[in-house]
């Protein structure tokens, strides 16, 4: 009797997985690899499934599909752990590299698990600190607060930040969505000027990054340069396709010659390219080369041969199946990646057939 009610649960799970593994391959488009309409698309369709929390909450309590869908981030994740990360963090710098380090999370609303991701990143602070890594911290103000409110993110935010300081650690605040952009704005304006190592992230696809740019200028901490996630460059009124790397090289080339803490977060070699001719007629200590981990190491590894500073974004924790979607659906050629590894893990453990 015991064995066929636990058989008859296991096949309930299975169902389960497999009806959710259907919905992703619905979900998910499969657009010839020129087609960057189709492809924005399927990013858009994998960030709005990351943020069902109904999808993320089945994904938890099936162990079949969490294993499959682990593996398609076992490329761009270091771990769960923090260990995990400092030791991926430790072998960038014995190659010469420099790495931003990330307890993965975001849209944090439950108090407790605000708190958790305080201690995590002060203690990631230590950590990073006690080891002597050259090593920063990125970070969502959502995953600390800003999803309950905004004084509470400030407060956190300033908490990480002074205790990075005082250890010598860098902060570089990541940008978020629509919902939060303005505020994230805010609480780096009305910190920066007394916590200096504190940075921010601007995304050149927006109308509004020129002036928000003026003001980053004007504050001590690092700026960290990227395009934009895909559906905002698509919402992007009047900017599009060369449009947004046009914007991204002037925007970059005003970064590159000031003498202000910056980062080129693309991983566009045209956009390298440029960015590097710049550095190689002028000197500029602080600017620096920064891309994902696991996503064109070969580019990174000729810019760092050319002496470039060059940093690579490690984050780490159990979150991976909304970093997995949500964030690297912001470069589709890592789709077909992520979505290959997780077929090959599903088919082996579920034997669900996979459409292409």
């Amino acid at each position: 009797m015991r064995r066929r009610f636990r058989d008859e649960a296991r096949n309930e799970v299975r169902d389960q997985t497999r009806a959710l593994w259907e919905q992703l391959m619905n979900t998910t488009k499969w657009p010839d690899s020129a087609d960057e309409q189709a492809w924005q698309e399927a990013a858009t369709a994998l960030r709005g499934l990351a943020r069902d929390r109904n999808a993320r909450t089945a994904v938890r309590r099936s162990p079949t599909l969490a294993a499959a869908l682990e593996a398609a981030s076992r490329r761009f994740v270091a771990g769960a752990g923090r260990e995990d990360a400092l030791a991926v963090a430790r072998d960038l710098n014995q190659q010469g590299i420099l790495a931003s380090v990330e307890f993965m999370g975001e849209d944090t609303t439950d108090p407790g698990e605000v708190d958790e991701a305080v201690r995590e990143f002060t203690g990631l602070v230590s950590a990073i600190s006690a080891s002597r890594l050259r090593a920063s911290i990125s970070l969502n103000l959502s995953h600390i607060g800003l999803a309950v409110d905004r004084a509470t993110a400030e407060a956190n935010c300033a908490a990480i930040a002074a205790a990075a300081g005082a250890a010598g650690v860098e902060v570089v605040l990541n940008m978020e969505g629509d919902a939060y952009r303005d505020h994230i704005l805010s609480v780096h304006a009305d910190l920066g000027s007394r916590l200096p190592g504190l940075g921010i992230t601007l995304q050149a696809c927006l109308d509004q990054t020129d002036d928000d740019l003026d003001r980053c200028l004007e504050l001590p901490g690092r700026t960290r340069l990227v395009k934009g996630a895909y559906d905002e460059i698509q919402r992007a009124a009047g900017i599009r396709g060369r449009s947004v790397d046009e914007r991204y090289d002037r925007l970059a080339e005003r970064l590159l010659s000031s003498d202000h803490p910056c980062a080129i977060a693309t991983h566009d070699p045209e956009r390298l390219h440029r960015a590097a001719d710049i550095l190689g007629r002028r000197s500029h200590r602080a600017a620096e080369f920064e891309m994902l981990l696991g996503v064109a190491r070969d580019r990174l590894d000729h810019l760092n041969r050319q002496g470039f500073q060059t940093r690579v974004y490690v984050p780490y924790g159990d979150d991976w199946f909304l970093f997995l979607c949500h964030r690297v659906a912001e470069h589709p050629a890592n789709l077909a990646t992520a979505i290959t590894a997780m077929a090959a893990q599903f088919q082996r453990t579920v034997g669900a057939p996979v459409r292409r």
